[in-house]
C-alpha cells in the first residue's frame, strides 16, 4: 500500500483508479507533513494561494522553479509552511527533434522496478480544496538531451527534513532541494504520442517503443 511505502498513519483518500496521463488540474495524490504524522491524500495540481480571492480566475501554478521558490510570496509562503510530497511512478517530458514531431519520453526509476517515488511539492488550501506545484530544477546532467528542467525527486534520506512542519529554515530547505536534484536516478524510454492528449488514458500509453530515438546517457 502507499500509505505504508511513505509512512503515513492517515489516509484521507478512498481507492482512486489509476491514471496514466495526469495533466494540470487534475487531483493528485500527495504525502503531507502534520504535527501527529504523515497524511496521504489528494490535492488539485496548480496551486491556488489561500489569500486568493478570485479562484476562478486566479493563477495555478503548476511549478516553482527552486532558483526563484524565494522571490515569489505565494511559493515562499508554501516553502515555509506546507510541504508535501507528490507520489508518481513516473512521469512524461518532450523533446522536438530538428524536424520531426514532438516525441514523449515516459521516465521512471532507472532500476526498473517500478516502485513510486516522490516529488517535492508545495500546498496551500483556498475555499476548502487544497492544491499544490511541484518544484523543478534544471535537469541531471545524463538527462539534459531530454529537457533543460526537471521536478525535483527526493529519496526516503529527505522525507522526514522536507515533511517535518516544525522546519522553516529556508536556506536549509532550498539547500535540501538543490542537494536532491539527481538522488533518484531516472530513465527515460519514448512512448507513443498518444499521451500528448490529456483525453486519452490507459495502460498503452506507456508501452515504450522499440529502438531507441535517441541515445541514452545513463
Amino acid at each position: 500500500m502507499l500509505a505504508d511505502f511513505f509512512g503515513a498513519g492517515e489516509v484521507v483518500v478512498a481507492e482512486r483508479a489509476p491514471s496514466w496521463n495526469v495533466a494540470p488540474g487534475a487531483e493528485i495524490l500527495a504525502v503531507a507533513g502534520t504535527r501527529a504524522g504523515r497524511r496521504l491524500g489528494i490535492m488539485r495540481w496548480g496551486l491556488v494561494p489561500s489569500w486568493s480571492t478570485g479562484r476562478d480566475g486566479a493563477p495555478r501554478p503548476t511549478n516553482a522553479r527552486v532558483e526563484s521558490i524565494l522571490d515569489k510570496a505565494m511559493f515562499a509562503d508554501a516553502l515555509a509552511r506546507r510541504r508535501c510530497l507528490v507520489v508518481v511512478d513516473g512521469f512524461y517530458e518532450w523533446r522536438r527533434p530538428l524536424g520531426g514531431p514532438k516525441q514523449p519520453y515516459l521516465l521512471d526509476l532507472a532500476d526498473g522496478s517500478g516502485d513510486p517515488f516522490a516529488l517535492a511539492g508545495i500546498w496551500d488550501r483556498n475555499a476548502g480544496e487544497v492544491s499544490c506545484a511541484v518544484i523543478t530544477a534544471p535537469a541531471d546532467a545524463d538527462l539534459a538531451w531530454l529537457h533543460d528542467r526537471m521536478p525535483v525527486r527526493i529519496d526516503r534520506h529527505g522525507w522526514d527534513a522536507w515533511l517535518d512542519p516544525a522546519h522553516d529554515d529556508m536556506d536549509d530547505l532550498v539547500a535540501l532541494l538543490e542537494s536532491r536534484v539527481p538522488s533518484v536516478p531516472l530513465r527515460a524510454r519514448p512512448v507513443g504520442t498518444r499521451v500528448n492528449n490529456a483525453r486519452h488514458d490507459g495502460p498503452d500509453l506507456v508501452e515504450v517503443l522499440s529502438g531507441e530515438i535517441q541515445p541514452q546517457l545513463l
